[in-house]
């Protein structure tokens, strides 16, 4: 549901260049200055998501290695 809302957004995130922003519960939360604000973001919400997605706009980082996440594996996408 995040992966969609993510997707239907993807092209019109420009405008939050530098910003953390949040998908939950299938829609777009926010734009964030500050990884502080998004955990305030997050805990804020009713009920409290189980997942989402949190990414900092127009910053890619190539990472040439596996990564785990709490036991699953996540694969790297450019923002």
């Amino acid at each position: 549901v995040n992966n969609r809302a993510y997707l239907r957004m993807k092209d019109n995130l420009d405008k939050y260049k530098g910003r953390y922003v949040v998908f939950a519960h299938g829609k777009f939360i926010g734009a964030y200055s500050s990884l502080e604000e998004v955990g305030r973001a997050l805990k804020a919400i009713k009920p409290r998501p189980r997942h989402a997605i949190v990414l900092k706009v127009g910053y890619d980082h190539k990472v040439e290695r596996d990564l785990e996440w709490w036991g699953g594996s996540i694969e790297l996408k450019t923002a």
